[in-house]
């Protein structure tokens, strides 16, 4: 009988412990970020080339569906919006087909514009130690940066598919940090299509069992070049972002 109660004692504690990091990664949440892009765009064709580079640093909103299950099959849903262009500012240079600078200055002022990113992870974790996982993902994006200068528009769309590596740990009962790296091929694009390279982090604090506050960075980056028609195309994306928000944790 000793015996019995013994064994149901450890049970219960280890058992509770076995669900702290799924309990931290079930979530939907919602935050404000701070937007960084410092870029950088070349376009050409036989009658010369244009390249202007700067960025900006703006604000924006996201929200968030993180998962996993008792097997560690894990999900990640995203959307993030930042209100203002990804160039507004920096400098620009126009070159002569002989590579000879015949222009250059300051940016084209009045210029707005916003960004937005839809970013779905799915992958399968590995519990390497307890409360630790570590596992592959496959990713996918869809990504518009626009502008809007003296009364002309300009949209970059891309989409983007690839995969990574993604980790997580759950050190105490209230703290669960998570991140991954990831890198996604263009697969289509209404311009030389983008690979992307993804990096991230975040770290929640659960302040009661169903509410968390957490923060995060994370740092995407897109690099095409190509031709369309008889004009080439080179571009430089570094999308960076702060993030701060609340998560309910299900």
């Amino acid at each position: 009988m000793k015996h019995i109660i013994l064994v149901a004692a450890l049970c219960v504690p280890l058992g509770a412990n076995a669900n702290v990091l799924r309990n931290g990664l079930d979530s939907l949440g919602i935050y404000g970020q701070v937007v960084g892009t410092p870029s950088r765009v070349t376009a050409g064709n036989a009658y010369g080339s244009i390249t202007a580079s700067g960025g900006n640093t703006t604000t924006g909103v996201g929200v968030a569906f993180n998962g996993a299950n008792s097997e560690w099959w894990f999900a990640h849903l995203g959307f993030d919006y930042g209100v203002g262009p990804a160039l507004n500012g920096g400098t620009y240079t126009i070159y002569s087909p002989t590579g000879v600078k015949v222009g250059s200055g300051p940016s084209p002022s009045n210029i707005s514009g916003h960004s937005l990113q839809f970013n779905a992870r799915f992958g399968k974790g590995f519990q390497v130690a307890q409360n630790v996982i570590v596992g592959p993902y496959i990713g996918y994006q869809c990504a518009q940066f626009t502008l809007w200068v003296r009364g002309q528009s300009a949209a970059y769309v891309n989409n983007a598919l690839g995969g990574g590596v993604y980790g997580a740990i759950a050190p105490t009962s209230r703290i669960t940090i998570s991140g991954h790296i990831g890198y996604l091929g263009g697969i289509s694009t209404n311009a030389p299509g983008a690979n992307v390279l993804q990096v991230g982090t975040k770290a929640d604090y659960r302040f009661d069992s169903s509410w968390s506050g957490f923060v995060g960075a994370y740092y995407d980056r897109y690099s095409a070049s190509g031709r369309m028609g008889t004009a080439s195309r080179d571009i430089r994306v570094n999308d960076v972002r702060g993030i701060f928000g609340l998560a309910y944790h299900y």
